[in-house]
């Protein structure tokens, strides 16, 4: 079964390449229970010889990694952070509008652009702005903006996205990343942070990190079957409705494997990862693509809530 998804998948994708559209592919975990809610990509830490993740700090604002798919153009691209802030990005935004708070019910927002991105297929270039740096490395590191979660980097860049230069900060890369904060946490205050359905459920079995499905409705112990790496990944492609690729979702897993393995074998925690409604993303932050020439943008989006669940949990 899973096979053929991945053969279909790839299939839509070939289809798709000779059109006129945009195709905007987005995923990000938020960590429900942590102090600080943040749409998060990547934990700050490193990586021991074990593959455990050693977070650097316990309470990270990080943010989702973002591809683009299909039709050449360019463009300008904005996020909006639609209660809280836009803490970092990469290549940095180059304006913002801020709505101030005006109370608990009224947090305020912040939106960032990104001016004049060059989105190619692989293979082709526009004639680049004279900053343009051709090492990613090198405008990167003039920033420092990846210290602390740079084992992350490799697994975002095995996906085949199109290349997206932004010539004002000489960025060339096939993802753009940006940390958001958000505050509200009213639709996640129930048990089991108020998802009905089937979940992922992680816990330690001595020292392997254990991955089962289960259902809301179950008892809070009830284990399901347990799953490999493939038919996890089949439940992420599942989630997303067949709108994001099988490499993204492996890079998806591959970034928040030692997350989960250090929250249930450091902290010795029982988590589960879920999907978000399209309803509980937007009050998180959006975005929108404006191409300069008349073009149909379509958005594929895939948010996870994890958190932990038993003692302690919510």
């Amino acid at each position: 079964m899973f096979t053929l998804l991945v053969f279909v998948l790839l299939s839509a994708v070939a289809a798709q390449s000779t059109d006129n559209t945009v195709r905007i592919h987005e995923w990000g975990v938020v960590e429900l229970d942590q102090e600080y809610q943040g749409a998060i990509g990547a934990l700050r830490g490193y990586l021991d010889d074990e593959e455990n993740l050693n977070p650097y700090e316990m309470y990270e604002v990080e943010a989702p990694v973002i591809w683009f798919h299909g039709a050449e153009c360019t463009g300008t691209l904005t996020v909006t952070a639609n209660s809280g802030f836009i803490t970092t990005a990469v290549p940095w935004y180059d304006g913002v509008e801020v709505e101030e708070a005006t109370g608990i019910d009224e947090p305020g927002s912040q939106t960032a652009s990104w001016y004049g991105l060059r989105i190619t297929v692989p293979g082709n270039t526009f004639e680049l702005h004279e900053r343009y740096a051709e090492n990613e490395e090198e405008v990167l590191g003039e920033t420092g903006a990846w210290d602390g979660f740079e084992y992350a980097l490799p697994y975002w860049r095995t996906v085949p996205g199109n290349t997206i230069q932004h010539p004002l900060s000489g960025y060339s890369g096939s993802f753009l990343y940006y940390e958001c904060s958000f505050r509200d946490m009213n639709t996640y205050a129930e048990e089991l942070y108020g998802y009905q359905g089937v979940y992922l459920l992680f816990f330690m079995d001595d020292f392997d990190l254990i991955c089962s499905s289960a259902l809301t409705d179950m008892e809070m112990d009830a284990r399901g079957a347990v799953l490999d790496d493939e038919a996890l990944l089949e439940v992420l492609a599942e989630w997303s409705g067949g709108g994001l690729e099988i490499s993204e979702l492996q890079a998806l897993w591959d970034t928040w494997r030692p997350a989960i393995r250090y929250r249930c074998g450091e902290l010795g925690q029982t988590v589960m990862l879920f999907p978000l409604s399209e309803r509980q993303t937007e009050s998180i932050c959006s975005i929108d693509f404006k191409p300069d020439r008349e073009q149909q943008v379509e958005y594929h989006r895939l948010f996870l809530g994890l958190g932990q669940i038993g003692d302690g949990g919510n």
